[in-house]
């Protein structure tokens, strides 16, 4: 990976986006300081989301589309993290998140989180999910019962109808299961 030739490329790449970069914002002249700013401390990966999606003439607030995409091509998931806050080492990406989020941290010895004191929000937020995950494990649980349950009932249904065959005579494949006449029966026929 330290190769004189792969950082030779990986210089080429870099300047490359950086003139790509320029001649959007040439062919974008309407685009405010901030949007360019953005734009251009992007990672090159965002940088070429962001310009495949093609030029911003036709959009009404054409920073406010630049500063969009860049926020799209930046997101890494739910939780609001993206790529930028993960930079770096992991004390200086767990230092972002935390003044992202409104997380309290305290470090020890070694620099990484000990004890993480949530706001009262945060605490709401986390004691709401636990309460929707225990009733989610409590839903399954009872359906697996429910489940267990009712294949237990038919499995002792079709034992006594085997028994009840057996005991009747079982009869030949696609003839109808009769019951026998019994005494009390035969008086009752015309």
């Amino acid at each position: 990976l330290g190769s004189p030739y792969l950082s030779g490329i990986c210089t080429l790449m870099a300047a490359d986006m950086k003139a790509r970069v320029e001649q959007f914002l040439v062919d974008n002249p309407d685009l405010n300081d901030r949007a360019k700013t953005l734009l251009r401390s992007a990672d090159p990966e965002t940088q070429d989301k962001v310009l495949e999606r093609g030029n911003l003439l036709d959009a009404i607030n054409p920073s406010a589309v630049l500063i969009s995409r860049i926020s799209n091509a930046n997101n890494t998931g739910v939780l609001g993290i993206n790529k930028s806050d993960l930079k770096g080492s992991p004390e200086e990406a767990w230092a972002r998140i935390c003044a992202k989020k409104n997380i309290q941290a305290t470090p020890d010895s070694a620099g990484m989180p000990a004890a993480v004191q949530m706001t009262p929000g945060l605490e709401a937020a986390l004691a709401q999910q636990q309460m929707a995950g225990a009733t989610l494990l409590h839903q399954q649980l009872a359906a697996q019962q429910h489940a267990a349950t009712a294949a237990a009932t038919q499995q002792i249904y079709l034992q006594q109808l085997m028994a009840n065959q057996h005991l009747l005579g079982t009869p030949a494949l696609g003839q109808p299961l009769t019951m026998p006449l019994g005494a009390h029966q035969l008086g009752q026929l015309p």
